[in-house]
């Protein structure tokens, strides 16, 4: 399937990019200031965040990966898990739901880029995404 990782190809094009993550850890949405805008200073509105390092970045790559559904949800759950957002604080169904979610604004997300040849640079803006020129 495509998947989006990230990549600090084509930082530095707009005055406020940033690549916190790692260069090619898989890339998916975070949480999102209710009173930010897309260029305010927190960056959660034209960022996606890092499976592993948990940092965000302005850019990410849609990449071939070999990965199944079933193993994007054991990773999302190890991600989620490390960033609290699934713990034994939480009911089995609360943790089940955050996971559910997830995985599916995961998989929506790539599915988008899935026309994309690999390779394309990608950047956000809230709810638009666009294709940077490498």
């Amino acid at each position: 399937m495509k998947a989006l990782v990230a990549t600090r190809q084509t930082q530095g094009r707009r005055k406020n990019d940033f690549c916190h993550a790692t260069e090619g850890e898989f890339v998916t949405f975070g949480s999102e200031c209710d009173r930010e805008t897309v260029d305010g200073v927190c960056g959660c509105k034209r960022a996606l965040v890092g499976f592993d390092s948990s940092k965000a970045t302005t850019t990410f790559r849609v990449s071939v990966a070999d990965i199944t559904e079933d193993g994007l949800r054991d990773l999302l759950r190890a991600k989620l898990t490390k960033e609290g957002w699934i713990s034994e604080a939480f009911t089995a169904e609360q943790n089940d739901e955050m996971l559910a979610a997830n995985v599916s604004d995961t998989i929506s997300l790539w599915s988008s880029f899935e026309k994309c040849p690999e390779g394309t640079v990608i950047e956000r803006r809230g709810q638009r995404f666009n294709e940077r020129r490498v």
